[in-house]
């Protein structure tokens, strides 16, 4: 191979670019996102933060009543951030929350969902429940152990 040296044209090319990069660089760190996320999750993190307010911590909880024998099942379903839409009113999402946020209030939802058959009314005969067949377990033989020492 030769080594060839660059010319003036790729010289300036490469310049170019890295004023480019260089510029983007301290576009992102302008508004703030971390210099790891591409353009869709920048696009994301912008339109959360200018968009949507956050209002409220919601822990939500799942009533389940049944058709068949009246009876109510209460779980936790979910901890969620309620948010609402800065110009468009009525607009409201929540989105499910991993973290603690001690600034928002606090606030409890229950959810109510009808059920045709809870578990307590559960009819075998009528329907009976599918079999689960286990897989068997793979034995791992020593003989490839022993060969290999």
């Amino acid at each position: 191979m030769s080594d060839a040296k660059p010319t003036l044209l790729e010289l300036l090319a490469r310049g170019k670019q890295e004023q480019h990069r260089a510029r983007e660089l301290k576009r992102v760190r302008r508004v703030g996102a971390p210099t790891g996320l591409d353009i869709n999750e920048l696009a994301k993190k912008i339109e959360a933060e200018l968009l949507w307010r956050s209002t409220a911590l919601v822990t939500v909880f799942n009533e389940q009543r049944c058709n068949s024998c009246g009876s109510t099942n209460i779980a936790h379903c979910n901890t969620m951030v309620a948010q609402e839409h800065i110009r468009e009113i009525g607009a409201k999402r929540m989105l499910r929350s991993l973290e603690n946020h001690p600034d928002l209030p606090k606030r409890s939802e229950l959810w109510l969902e009808y059920i045709e058959v809870c578990f307590q009314c559960y009819d075998e005969e009528a329907t009976p429940l599918p079999t689960i067949t286990p897989l068997p377990l793979l034995e791992r033989s020593d003989d490839t152990e022993e060969s290999q020492q």
